[in-house]
């Protein structure tokens, strides 16, 4: 087995930093990827609850219009 030699070990260390700095460069854009992703669901969670707070008050606006119709109706039946 031949002796390790200082510039072996060199380029040993050289290769294990250079593929050291290559995953980090690919899990710096995974994490931008991933950050990228959460933002996009929050945004839809957020297009959500807004939809459903327009929704919620349109029942209501319904609701008062039926309440009021009914008044209305009952009213009229009264006068009759």
């Amino acid at each position: 087995m031949a002796d390790p030699s200082l510039e072996l070990l060199q380029i040993m260390v050289q290769r294990v930093w250079d593929r050291q700095g290559e995953h980090f460069d690919e899990f710096t854009e995974i994490n931008a990827r991933l950050a990228s992703l959460e933002r996009t669901v929050l945004s839809i969670r957020s297009d959500m609850v807004c939809r459903a707070n327009v929704r919620a008050n349109l029942q209501d606006q319904i609701d008062r219009v039926g309440a009021r119709l009914t008044r209305v109706e009952r009213r009229l039946a009264s006068a009759d």
